[in-house]
């Protein structure tokens, strides 16, 4: 059997081991020796009805054991403890204890530290009242205990309590240990490495200044230089607290985040994840809710969205900074200061807000409304038309629309309006008609529900209905009527346009009797084509350029020459009395004789009547020379050119002066018939 050594004031016990199989003892207080001995378990105890045998037997020992150490000593005892086969055990020997008060409970424990106390097999207490309690259970701090299986208390006031956790092939995972000052590591496989940590659970661990990490496979705090992770929590199952003061809360939940190798803490300060699969990435963050998640991070590990958000509910998505998520809503990174409510519902722009599944609010502030009244007619408040805040979005603005009930009658300019009051304006509106008077007669028009019709009184004007405007028009031809004028201009003789034609006070008129320029110039003529075109100036210039001629025209009569000067353009071609006529008619300038002759002497060898008139002589002869015989339609023919002032002259002969008088314009006065213009 296992015996105990206690090493004291008064004596150093101890009790040996040897092979045990199938052994009957009993470990009973004995009051005359005032000390634990080991008796027969047939032998009675005194003042105890039950037996206790295994871990029970050897706890109550260890307990009743350290209460004593250092206040009594006993000697060795050996009471008839037989095997099977009656045979008596022989003492064997046990562990050391070698610090002051010391005492040792086992095989190869060691309890070196004064005070200390060792019970189990090869455990170690190594320090100043350190307890070592199990089997291979180190206590090496001041103060510390290490109870069960492979436990380490290496840390001041620490507390290691559990087992080792093994592999399913029997291999050590890891011990449990408390190496952080004042720290506590309970369960399999705990760790406790902080200062004032708590690691409660399997496999849980606690790394950081009071850190708890509390539930299998927790984790608070990291083991990185900066002593990141202080003050964190982890409580549940594989749940992770890794930044300062953040907590985790629920099954595989995170709060902070850590870099790919896990060893420094990039974001997560006070952050909160509470729930299953949360993740709560950023500083002050709040994740609440199965697979909800406040903040995202980059490619090392840090967040770079979603400080002080808050994801609440199921698939809550909280990117951006001061944002809520709630309910399965998400806000986007750029959305800070947003908050989107219900399943589905987004958040795009700072400070809008989504309402209800599946709305999404992206317009941004500073949007003006509709205004019936027109662009710049407002009222006195600038902000009743126009947004200063981002949009809030109860619907998506095609497919998913909501109506808002419950909604009071508005009285600031800035309220909604309800059914109510909407209902209450048409009301009113309905009963009121616009009154319309016109250049002739008046009327009526009730708008309400009506349409009203803005046509043209006749074919000249046109309206066009386009989206909120009605555009009235002239039409493109225009019809007054027989009797119908325009006048433009005041006074008694305005400038008129009618049906003969456009008349300018004091200025041309383009009538039907024709253009009068009114004395003003034509300008912008093009050169004429047809004959019936008008020339313009530089056509005229061209013409004369043309003509050649001396402006001096000689002449020779009857009696005397002379000349004429055409530089005036004026040529005039009278009668010397009243017996030859001249007469301008087009480019002709008819010469002619009167038929009333004057003459002084008339030779005639003879004649058939006193007086000879045009209506009484068919024929004239001449005696006294050649004859010439004219009668009605004949001519004189034969006549030789003209040589002397005195002679006839013949048709060659005036050919050749019209011939010349072809290319000279020229005014010509008639005498007795007027004037006129020949070229």
């Amino acid at each position: 059997m296992t015996g105990f050594a206690m090493a004291g004031p008064a004596k150093y016990i101890k009790l040996g081991k040897e092979k045990i199989m199938n052994k009957i003892y009993l470990i009973i207080w004995s009051k005359t020796k005032n000390c634990w001995i080991v008796v027969s378990e047939i032998a009675k105890r005194h003042g105890k009805t039950a037996t206790q045998r295994g871990g029970r037997v050897v706890l109550s020992a260890l307990v009743a054991a350290s209460l004593l150490a250092g206040t009594s000593v006993c000697r060795p005892v050996w009471a008839g403890i037989k095997t099977n086969d009656g045979a008596v055990l022989g003492q064997i020997e046990s562990g050391t204890a070698s610090g002051l008060a010391s005492m040792v409970a086992g095989v190869g424990n060691t309890a070196s530290g004064d005070l200390s106390f060792s019970f189990g097999q090869y455990s170690v207490a190594s320090d100043y009242l350190t307890v070592a309690f199990g089997t291979r259970t180190i206590a090496s701090g001041t103060h510390s205990t290490a109870f069960g299986q492979d436990t380490e208390a290496s840390g001041n006031y620490s507390v290691a309590f559990g087992g080792a956790a093994y592999y399913s092939d029997g291999t050590l995972e890891r011990k449990v240990i408390a190496s952080g000052p004042h720290a506590t590591a309970f369960g399999s496989g705990s760790h406790a490495t902080g200062y004032l940590a708590t690691a409660f659970g399997a496999s849980s661990t606690s790394k950081s200044l009071s850190s708890l990490a509390f539930g299998q496979g927790t984790i608070a705090g990291v083991d990185d230089a900066e002593g990141n992770g202080q003050l964190s929590t982890a409580f549940g199952r594989d749940t992770r607290a890794y930044a300062d003061a953040s907590t985790a809360f629920g099954i595989l939940t995170q709060a902070g985040s850590t870099d790919t190798k896990g060893t420094k803490v990039m974001s997560g300060t006070a952050s909160t994840a509470f729930g299953k699969d949360t993740r709560a990435y950023a500083d002050y963050s709040t994740a609440f809710g199965l697979g909800s998640q406040a903040g995202i991070t980059d490619g090392t590990g840090k967040a770079y969205g979603g400080t002080a958000s808050v994801a609440f509910g199921k698939d809550s998505k909280a990117f951006a900074d001061n944002s809520l998520a709630a309910l399965g809503g998400k806000t986007e990174t750029n959305a800070e200061g947003s908050a989107a409510i219900g399943v589905g519902a987004t958040v795009s722009q700072a400070g809008t807000v989504a309402l209800g599944a599946e709305s999404k609010a992206g317009t941004e502030s500073g949007i003006s409304g509709f205004n019936p009244l027109g662009a710049g007619k407002t009222s006195a408040n600038p902000n009743a038309w126009k947004s200063t805040h981002a949009a809030i979005a109860v619907g998506n603005g095609s497919a998913v629309t909501r109506q808002i009930t419950g909604v009071a009658a508005g009285t600031a300019p800035t309220d909604a309006v309800n059914v109510a009051q909407l209902s209450a304006l048409a009301d009113a509106v309905g009963d009121s008609a616009l009154a319309i008077k016109g250049t002739s007669g008046s009327g009526s028009v009730r708008l309400a529900n009506q349409t009203l019709s803005v046509i043209g009184g006749n074919n000249n004007i046109t309206t066009a209905a386009d989206g909120q405007e009605i555009k009235v028009n002239l039409s493109n031809s225009l019809n007054l009527g027989t009797d119908g004028r325009v006048a433009f201009g005041t006074g008694t003789n305005p400038t008129t346009l009618n049906s003969s034609g456009l008349t300018i006070n004091g200025g041309p008129s383009v009538t039907t009797g024709g253009i009068n320029a009114g004395g003003k110039k034509i300008t912008g003529v093009a050169a004429g084509t047809d004959n019936t075109d008008a020339v313009n100036l530089q056509q005229l210039k061209a013409a004369v350029a043309d003509v050649d001629f001396d402006p001096v025209l000689n002449t020779s009569g009857n009696s005397g020459t002379g000349s004429v000067n055409l530089k005036s353009g004026k040529l005039n071609v009278i009668g010397a009395d009243g017996n030859i006529t001249t007469t301008a008619s087009g480019e002709d300038i008819r010469i002619g004789l009167s038929n009333n002759v004057d003459v002084t002497t008339l030779h005639a060898t003879t004649v058939s009547a006193t007086t000879v008139t045009a209506d009484t002589v068919d024929t004239m002869v001449l005696h006294a020379g050649p004859s010439l015989e004219i009668g009605p339609g004949s001519k004189i023919t034969g006549l030789a050119a003209g040589t002397d002032p005195m002679d006839a002259v013949n048709y060659g002969q005036l050919t050749a002066v019209q011939n010349q008088l072809d290319n000279v314009h020229f005014n010509v006065a008639n005498s007795s018939t007027g004037t006129g213009t020949s070229r």
